[in-house]
């Protein structure tokens, strides 16, 4: 699950938030920046977890091919170092 945050202050600052959730690069996030251009800020969930040796979530070079999809100003990585199973 993925989540999109808009905010905008009195004088119409916009800023837009993408957080990944736990998931992996699929055909349809390529929608994102279709739908919702100009995201400033991605938190992107990059734990690496694998279930019975498949990898379930993003790791770090999962991570670079969604930025370079997402095209985010910035991006700042999460949930990579929670848990044991997290590479």
């Amino acid at each position: 699950m993925g989540s999109i945050l808009d905010f905008s202050t009195k004088n119409n600052h916009h800023f837009r938030i993408y957080i990944t959730g736990d998931t992996m690069i699929f055909n349809d996030i390529k929608e994102i920046p279709k739908r919702y251009s100009e995201i400033d800020l991605i938190l992107m969930h990059l734990g690496g977890t694998k279930v019975m040796g498949i990898m379930v979530t993003m790791d770090g070079k999962e991570g670079v091919k969604m930025l370079k999809i997402i095209n985010a100003r910035k991006a700042i990585p999460i949930h990579y170092n929670d848990y044991d199973v997290f590479s």
